[in-house]
């Protein structure tokens, strides 16, 4: 049963889908003076910087649906690059990688809209007191964080179901599952498998939407990514079979070949599809906006201190970085 909408301020949408890239001179700049590793970089550290500037009060939950300009792999916080990832194959096909701040495994962007949710929980509807929320999943929830993880998950799946259903596409939440530990540790690929986390077409069973959760208190970032097509064929799967360990295409049990022939979706409808669904369960409309001047430089301190560096993106390890020179 859905959950009733729940009245708020007002959603800040970042649609960079049109543009691909900020259309900021300044930053422009800085992108190409840092190249293709710079965009992976870039887009994992503006997602970041929102987090610090809406849990801080400064900005007002924002959904951000952006796409790339050419391959790319996200990295989950965890996930350990020696045994899921083959190196040798990014540096030859120039596949640029970038560590996320949330977790799960790694993802090849190109095709793909990619969505970050930024917000508090109270946004999504459950309650900043603990008592006021389900505790059918105590057991799973963090100290200080009042919903659980799975309780976060269903409510989002509400989100993503009615903005597929908006789009002809019957979907449903992904289900548990439980992979040996030799699997999870050398399938770098998260589109290999399902979870709570993720969605699934109502029919056959494939993956539409992968997504993982970072939280801080209260606040979370939701990272997602929704492949616009589904062609096992393409340049991009062939790119994700060299670039992930132990990668034989989707598993089995997620994929038909023969079904729904010719699947693709428009990146345009599902931007709009997704902000028609969470004003409806949120209650609340969504306002075109953009980053704001502070965001932008915080995102920027970001790419070199942290999402630039090999420490992070290799080994998830933070050290001193030089500054940037940003012009």
């Amino acid at each position: 049963m859905e959950t009733p909408p729940m009245a708020m301020a007002a959603w800040r949408v970042l649609d960079e889908t049109a543009l691909h890239t900020s259309a900021d001179d300044a930053l422009t700049t800085f992108l190409a003076g840092r190249g293709r590793a710079g965009e992976a970089a870039w887009n994992m550290a503006l997602d970041e910087a929102l987090l610090d500037s809406i849990a801080a009060g400064q900005s007002p939950p924002t959904l951000r649906l952006y796409r790339w300009q050419r391959p790319a792999v996200t990295l989950g916080r965890f996930q350990s690059v020696s045994r899921t990832i083959r190196l040798d194959a990014c540096s030859r096909l120039d596949v640029p990688l970038a560590r996320r701040l949330s977790g799960g495994r790694g993802i090849l962007h190109g095709d793909d809209l990619t969505v970050s949710l930024i917000c508090s929980q109270a946004a999504l509807g459950f309650s900043d007191n603990e008592d006021d929320n389900d505790k059918n999943t105590d057991e799973l929830k963090k100290p200080g964080v009042s919903v659980s993880v799975l309780d976060l998950y269903s409510r989002l799946a509400q989100i993503w179901e009615r903005a597929f259903a908006d789009c002809g596409i019957a979907a449903r939440q992904g289900s548990c599952t439980r992979e040996n530990r030799t699997q999870t540790e050398t399938r770098g690929d998260c589109f290999a498998n399902a979870s709570r986390a993720d969605l699934i077409a109502a029919d056959t069973g494939r993956k539409l939407l992968g997504a993982a959760l970072h939280r801080r208190g209260a606040w979370l970032l939701l990272q997602a990514s929704i492949p616009l097509s589904q062609d096992f064929n393409s340049e991009q799967a062939q790119i994700a079979g060299a670039v992930f360990s132990g990668y034989s295409g989707p598993s089995p049990r997620l994929k038909d070949k023969t079904a729904e022939p010719g699947f693709a979706i428009e990146a345009s409808a599902l931007s709009v599809a997704l902000r028609r669904a969470l004003a409806a369960a949120t209650g609340a409309g969504g306002e075109s906006s953009s980053p704001t001047p502070e965001e932008f430089e915080r995102a920027r301190s970001l790419v070199c201190e942290k999402y630039g560096t090999p420490e992070w993106t290799q080994n998830g390890q933070l050290q001193h970085a030089p500054n940037c020179n940003y012009d």
